[in-house]
């Protein structure tokens, strides 16, 4: 009678879990009150563990337990041990460095005392030798390689002094460098570095400067506090877990998914990505010979590369092009942010009277630009007719927080041909020093028209070299480690050999 009543207590538990289960599909994540209880359906990783006990208990209770079938039960689970055994055995000899990784060696020569993996060769410069010098995150730290030795930028100074001491080398480069750090870096310690080629290795996660990535889902068992201790003792529940949670979460996808919703032209992830870019790529034309953007690829993939539009609309960004700066995305004093207007991003910044204040409608970026002349040219549209007296907008570029004015233009109603379509307005404006620091475009604002902005366009040209190993590396495992994409030591040869090949002959 007892084993009938638990026999119907754990098929009703069942029972339960499968109508939770089917409910959570069919409504997600859920909390509601029924009979005074409240109810939460959210997390069922305990729900999984109660299905699995009550299970387990309900096939013990099922089986007829005889001298055979406890034997049978024992030599399973002892045959499951040693199994579970040797595959923990083979991988542990497969992978040695996956659960228990070598200390990381450093150089301690530059500038700090214990955390340089790069050469760093400080002080004047040597006559006759060219200083590179490489800015990059975690790939370039080397990450997962021990020996600071097998990382590429001692690689491929190696290479180009095989023959004669000719280049001496400084490495700027840790966990989660972007290029906004990198240009923040050129501007603060370029000059003394003093470098007559720059190198900066690029990823895609670069271009992520907006920071609004999803973040993982946290899988539900992994939530179990018995996981990360799993996970520090055995490396095939680790290797299970990572196979599970790539089928069921698919990580990767989604963060491809973001990255070609938000880092394309004309987005404004794009946008800030392109605006620290052009602060990097123009520190780096002010202070090298050279500039080289090495593209290190997300590996492994299959078939079409998953970030090819991102890469190319990257490359694009090195050739000469026009900077479009979104006006919609640049500080005011008042106005409104439109669609409809066939706009390059999508929104246009837009004034109206009687609903705008009379003002700055934009100001900004508070970029730099080298020694030359230039030109901006404002994009505007007027939205209804104005007199042809009428003071539409002050065009402006400046610099120290508008106290200095490079360029100005004040446009009235008789400089459009008719309302309600695009005309260009160009200022050009020269820079007279090296570097000339938060250059911003204002338009100001009378009152006395409706008017549109869509963007700022300034032509540029960076002349960065691209170094893309893609070629070289899909052709083997670059991952360092079983459960560390970074890229091995072999792949470390192939990214310095790549860059050798490029400096070498030339741009």
């Amino acid at each position: 009678m007892f084993k009938r009543i638990v026999k119907a207590l754990l098929d009703a538990v069942i029972a339960l879990y499968v109508v939770v289960v089917v409910y959570y599909l069919a409504y997600g994540p859920d909390r509601f009150t029924l009979m005074g209880i409240r109810i939460v359906i959210e997390d069922l990783f305990n729900p999984v563990i109660i299905l699995f006990f009550a299970g387990g208990l309900r096939g013990l209770l099922t089986v007829t337990w005889n001298k055979k079938a406890i034997f049978d039960a024992i030599i399973i689970s002892i045959s499951t041990v040693m199994a579970l055994g040797a595959m923990e055995a083979f991988y542990r000899i497969k992978y040695p460095d996956d659960m228990n990784p070598p200390r990381f060696t450093f150089n301690n020569e530059g500038k700090t005392s214990n955390n340089d993996r790069g050469p760093y060769s400080g002080g004047p410069k040597r006559q006759g030798v060219q200083r590179i010098m490489v800015q990059g995150d975690s790939i370039t730290y080397g990450v997962a390689v021990s020996d600071y030795k097998d990382l590429y930028p001692y690689k491929l100074l190696a290479i180009l002094n095989q023959d004669a001491p000719n280049y001496d080398m400084q490495v700027w480069a840790g966990g989660g460098m972007q290029i906004d750090y990198h240009a923040e870096n050129l501007a603060k310690v370029g000059l003394e570095v003093d470098p007559d080629i720059i190198v900066y290795q690029w990823f895609v996660n670069d271009t992520e400067i907006m920071l609004g990535r999803p973040k993982p889902m946290l899988a539900a068992w992994r939530k179990n506090p018995l996981h990360p201790i799993l996970e520090r003792i055995s490396i095939v529940y680790r290797l299970v877990d990572n196979r599970l949670y790539t089928l069921a979460y698919q990580p990767g996808v989604a963060y491809a998914e973001y990255l070609r919703e938000n880092m394309v032209p004309y987005r404004k992830g794009w946008w800030l990505f392109a605006r620290e870019f052009h602060k990097w790529a123009t520190y780096a034309n002010g202070l090298a010979d050279r500039t080289i953007m090495m593209m290190y690829p997300s590996l492994p993939f299959q078939g079409e590369y998953p970030f090819a539009p991102i890469n190319k609309a990257v490359v694009s960004l090195t050739h000469p092009h026009s900077m479009r700066i979104p006006a919609a995305y640049l500080p005011k004093r008042d106005g409104l942010e439109e669609e409809g207007h066939n706009t390059t991003y999508e929104l246009a910044r837009v004034a109206r009277r009687g609903k705008t204040l009379k003002g700055h409608l934009a100001y900004g970026p508070y970029i730099n630009f080298g020694k030359g002349p230039h030109q901006a040219t404002f994009n505007l549209k007027l939205l209804d007719q104005a007199p042809k007296e009428a003071k539409v907008a002050l065009l402006e570029v400046a610099t120290g927080i508008g106290q200095t004015i490079l360029a100005s233009r004040l446009v009235h109603g008789r400089d459009f041909s008719q309302p309600g379509q695009w005309e260009e307005f160009t200022i050009p404006f020269a820079v007279e020093v090296r570097m000339l620091e938060e250059v911003e475009f204002r338009i100001e604002w009378f009152d006395e028209a409706d008017l549109a902005v869509d963007t700022v366009d300034v032509p540029v040209d960076y002349k960065v070299e691209v170094v893309d190993p893609v070629d070289r590396l899909k052709t083997f495992n670059t991952h360092a480690r079983l459960f560390d994409a970074h890229p091995s030591p072999r792949a470390h040869t192939a990214l310095a050999e790549a860059l050798a090949e490029q400096i070498i002959k030339g741009p």
